[in-house]
């Protein structure tokens, strides 16, 4: 982005906002940046929805690589814990959804390799009515 634009992240955990506005600092784009912590389905009801030219959905998954660490996820709880973030990620891309510019970008990304949390959450996304032309 050069000098040009502005950065805003929004994160759910206090934890993960700080986090973010340390990186930010990091990273020089400490001025061009507004870091919120609140869930992002209640931040896009509060306000109108501001026009972003591009919006990264970085959605909270299992984290399937993470199976080795902590077994307990395998078989059936993995399944469980699969469909639980399902739903909320399908909430998530629906909230960041009216925040993209007509000709936007939104891009959806996970840490894991569940169809579920990947492709099940994409494509009904991609032709639900929300994505319907105008």
């Amino acid at each position: 982005m050069g000098d040009r634009g502005l950065v805003v992240a929004v994160d759910q955990r206090l934890r993960g906002a700080r986090t973010i506005a340390h990186n930010a600092t990091r990273l020089g784009i400490a001025r061009d940046h507004a870091t919120r912590a609140r869930r992002p389905r209640r931040s896009a009801r509060s306000s109108p929805p501001p026009s972003f030219d591009r919006v990264l959905v970085d959605a909270p998954c299992s984290g399937l690589g993470t199976l080795r660490a902590h077994p307990r996820f395998a078989g059936g709880a993995l399944r469980t814990i699969s469909r639980r973030l399902a739903a909320r990620q399908r909430r998530i891309l629906e909230a960041a959804t009216p925040l993209v510019k007509p000709d936007g970008l939104l891009v959806y990304a996970t840490c894991t390799l569940t169809e579920e949390e990947n492709e099940g959450v994409v494509q009904p996304w991609l032709v639900g009515p929300s994505r319907a032309p105008a």
